[in-house]
């Protein structure tokens, strides 16, 4: 059972890996999935599949990616607010503001059970996806929110990653660089910038710090000090 207490109000950072470090996404078709499933399980209408509520009618999605969902008679209810997020090729960070009771917990359940339905379907394969139940740490003070946003992210940035694996990655900074909607509420971090530019700068700042602490814990595990 997991010990965390979430509250509402509260902000979340929120992570996970695939088993064994395997990949969680390996083409486009996962990648986007994930950002699709990161809208749509996002509210009190409990849906079985993006693929189903597109048929009867409870989900659309727009053409850049924005997805609405129709619940009749009423508004979907939240469960969580996005802040930012960021899918590498074997690992995933969020940034949530939890909205309602037990909202984080749903959300990442529902979430996190429909990617990997979509995958393993996709696959061919059955069994665990990721690696166990996502872990979290609770941002307490409005310095760790600005600085764990940065690392969310540009966290593709943090771990170097390139090549052909840099077009599986789905972040959420581009939002943040752009005056367009997407999926995350920025409000929270934006206010503390003069504008787009004035983050960038802050964001740029801190990656150079945040990727040179990424090589110091590599050296002390490989080194035994540090597990």
């Amino acid at each position: 059972m997991r010990k965390q207490i979430f509250e509402n109000g509260e902000y979340y950072h929120l992570y996970n890996r695939g088993v064994d470090k395997r990949y969680i996404t390996n083409c486009n078709a996962t990648s986007d999935h994930f950002v699709i499933a990161a809208q749509a399980f996002n509210g009190d209408l409990v849906l079985g599949s993006i693929r189903d509520a597109k048929e009867s009618g409870l989900l659309t999605v727009s053409a850049d990616g924005i997805v609405t969902l129709h619940c009749p008679g009423r508004d979907p209810i939240p469960l969580v607010r996005l802040i930012a997020f960021c899918l590498n090729p074997n690992h995933l960070h969020i940034v949530a503001q939890q909205l309602t009771d037990g909202g984080v917990s749903k959300y990442m359940m529902r979430m996190g059970g429909a990617h990997a339905r979509f995958v393993n379907a996709l696959w061919g394969r059955e069994g665990k996806l990721f690696q166990g139940p996502y872990k979290v740490s609770h941002i307490d003070s409005e310095e760790y929110l600005l600085y764990v946003s940065v690392y969310v992210n540009l966290n593709d940035r943090v771990h170097g990653i390139c090549g052909e694996d840099l077009s599986l990655v789905r972040s959420s900074w581009n939002e943040y660089m752009s005056n367009k909607g997407g999926i995350c509420h920025r409000e929270p971090i934006m206010r503390h910038f003069r504008d787009a530019e004035d983050y960038r700068k802050f964001a740029l700042e801190n990656l150079g710090y945040m990727q040179e602490n990424k090589k110091t814990e590599r050296e002390r595990r490989a080194l035994g000090i540090d597990e």
